[in-house]
């Protein structure tokens, strides 16, 4: 029986990892909880160390800047290969909903599930990734999403590096 990846390769895999990339597939699988984290720390920081008080608009528009420049982060890790994208859900937090708003607006491929990073790993062998329509394949959704949140300067990060833009693309 053929599988996705190697034992040994699986072994260094735990829910706190970054990252992996499966040479079967050819592409680089994100664990974006391992970013979102970051983000949220540097999120919290900034709203404490300017002692912010904003609205609950102003407030999603601050998380998503700092949820896009983590997956800006996440995508210069591996240059070379595409990247597909998970996340272990929990809809009680607000979070969920930014990354779903997102990710519904770029060309990813994102998977959602309730287990650890090493658990959807392992279950890879069995599992389908969805190839997005034509129409999701355009970056014109997100530009307009930027704008309306106001965040063109993340634009210019986005689609200024060829490299960041293909890496996206599935």
């Amino acid at each position: 029986m053929t599988t996705i990846m190697e034992s040994s390769t699986l072994e260094s895999v735990n829910d706190e990892s970054s990252h992996i990339y499966i040479p079967k597939i050819h592409k680089t699988i994100i664990n974006l909880n391992y970013f979102l984290a970051k983000s949220f720390n540097e999120y919290a920081f900034h709203l404490v160390e300017n002692n912010l008080e904003l609205n609950r608009h102003e407030k999603n528009k601050l998380g998503i800047h700092f949820i896009l420049n983590q997956v800006i982060q996440a995508v210069n890790i591996d240059r070379e290969h595409k990247k597909l994208f998970y996340y272990k859900t929990d809809e009680k937090v607000i979070e969920y909903q930014l990354v779903k708003r997102i990710f519904n607006t770029l060309p990813s491929i994102i998977k959602y599930s309730e287990v650890g990073f090493r658990e959807f790993i392992e279950g890879q062998d069995y599992e389908v990734w969805k190839s997005p329509t034509s129409a999701q394949l355009s970056f014109r959704n997100f530009r307009n999403f930027l704008k309306r949140y106001d965040l063109k300067h993340l634009e210019k990060e986005f689609l200024a590096d060829v490299n960041i833009k293909l890496s996206l693309l599935p």
